[in-house]
């Protein structure tokens, strides 16, 4: 995905024992990770929620990203995004699904 400067990352204190990586849209709060690369796909997952999507989808199962608060459910439908950034994206029919790769079989068309 190519970079969107709208998006920063950066340390600051947010009332947890140690600083943490807080994720900003815009100067606007998204969220905050103990780690730079979980900031980094809540930046993707956001991304991915507010850009309009090529199609909708529904995960085969119920997903939770670690460390973040990113889950799936097998309940809700949404946007997806063809992942043209993998090797085989095509051929293997990846999505990104709210910042998590998907492939065939992992995902149904709605």
């Amino acid at each position: 995905m190519k970079a969107d400067s709208r998006y920063t990352v950066a340390r600051e204190f947010t009332g947890a024992p140690r600083p943490q990586y807080v994720t900003r849209f815009c100067g606007e709060w998204i969220g905050a990770s103990a780690t730079r690369k979980d900031a980094r796909i809540l930046a993707t997952s956001h991304r991915f929620k507010t850009a309009p999507a090529a199609f909708r989808v529904r995960p085969a199962e119920d997903y939770q990203l670690v460390g973040t608060e990113i889950r799936l459910s097998t309940r809700k439908a949404y946007k997806a995004a063809p992942a043209t950034n993998q090797p085989d994206w095509k051929s293997r029919e990846l999505v990104f699904v709210d910042g998590v790769l998907l492939e065939k079989g992992e995902y149904f068309a709605v």
